[in-house]
């Protein structure tokens, strides 16, 4: 595909205009893995440390039902990261004294 130069249109190529196109559906794993992977090579091109994990193994899928599981969501998001020295996962950990 090449994008429009200023007015940002996408243009199929000609043979992809008469192909007949099947959409393709995937899973959230799926999803989630295609994302971690792409986010993790451009994070490590960036920082030139080919191959360095960037993300925990696994995640966690939930769903939310109401504000009160939305506002207990929103504290963790906002508290976790004070608590990283202190996780397992983390690969330099803080040093006791």
């Amino acid at each position: 595909m090449q994008s429009g130069s200023s007015s940002g249109e996408t243009y199929l190529p000609e043979d992809a205009q008469t192909r007949p196109y099947k959409a393709t559906r995937h899973g959230l794993p799926e999803i989630i893995r295609a994302f971690k992977s792409f986010s993790a090579r451009r994070i490590n091109t960036l920082r030139h440390t080919p191959g360095t994990p960037v993300w925990q193994r696994n995640y966690y899928e939930h769903i939310i039902r109401d504000e009160k599981e939305m506002d207990a969501i929103r504290q963790y998001i906002l508290n976790n990261p004070q608590q990283w020295e202190l996780d397992p996962e983390n690969p330099t950990p803080a040093r006791s004294a």
